[in-house]
This record gives C-alpha cells, structure tokens and sequence, in this order.
C-alpha cells in the first residue's frame, strides 16, 4: 500500500505493467505524485483506450 507520506518512491523509476487501467493508473498517479518517476507498458487492445500522462519531471 502507497500511504501518504511515503517517501520511499520519490526519484526512484518505476515500471507499470498495465498502467492504463483502473488500478494501474491510480498506482501510476499517486506514485507520480509521491516523486516517482513512472513508465507505463500498456497493450492497449481495447478500442477506447488511450495514452495519458499524468505529470513529468524535469532531469
């Protein structure tokens, strides 16, 4: 479980398998906020779904 004041993610990467989906995309979104810097791998084989970004980081 991510909590709130976690800092373990923060400037770490972070590979998401599947990150377009509901649990994907909130354990994308909150580790971005969290300071992570998160890749996601998606297969997108449904016709509706799309990329998103939920925030970058500059390096």
């Amino acid at each position: 479980m991510i909590m709130e004041n976690d800092k373990r993610y923060a400037g770490r990467r972070v590979l998401i398998t599947g990150g377009l989906g509901m649990i994907g995309s909130t354990i994308a979104r909150k580790l971005v906020i969290r300071g992570a810097d998160v890749t996601i791998m998606d297969s997108c084989v449904e016709p509706w779904s799309t990329s998103a970004t939920y925030g970058t980081r500059n390096q």
